[in-house]
């Protein structure tokens, strides 16, 4: 079996023998979602044993790659999610919510909101990524 990917859908292929050709040819007997954790029982029906098992590995692998891609993300956009953060703690307006007092910023967020700061901070120097220093003042000339 083959797994072509085609928009968003994942086309499953066999390949059989056409004496019409003289030739093999693909055939896509089935088809599902890109996004796709696991093989609906409909489809799993009509695979073979092998089958389900490459397919089982192959999604796995793409969820792998996804969970990835989306820590590459968050790496690349956390200083600008943090910024946006650090701006609306500093509006008084954005911390209370009239309407919906569930997304009030409560004490209890900031608590857990220092503990991932903690966290982010022992992650970053596991990391390798050690706290930048500042930079030393230009020591006054003698005499002056």
């Amino acid at each position: 079996m083959r797994i072509k990917e085609k928009g968003t859908k994942l086309q499953l292929l066999r390949v059989s023998y056409s004496s019409e050709r003289g030739r093999s040819v693909e055939t896509m007997f089935a088809s599902l979602d890109k996004t796709a954790l696991s093989i609906p029982a409909e489809l799993r029906k009509v695979l073979e044993a092998d089958e389900v098992t490459q397919l089982e590995a192959e999604l796995q692998k793409r969820q792998a790659g996804d969970q990835l891609e989306s820590k590459r993300r968050s790496l690349k956009y956390t200083a600008n999610f943090l910024s946006s953060f650090r701006r609306a703690l500093e509006d008084p307006e954005a911390l209370v919510d009239p309407e919906k007092p569930e997304n009030n910023f409560t004490q209890e967020k900031a608590d857990a909101l220092w503990a991932e700061l903690d966290a982010t901070r022992t992650a970053l120097r596991k990391a390798g990524f050690a706290r930048p220093q500042p930079e030393a003042k230009p020591k006054a000339a003698q005499g002056e």
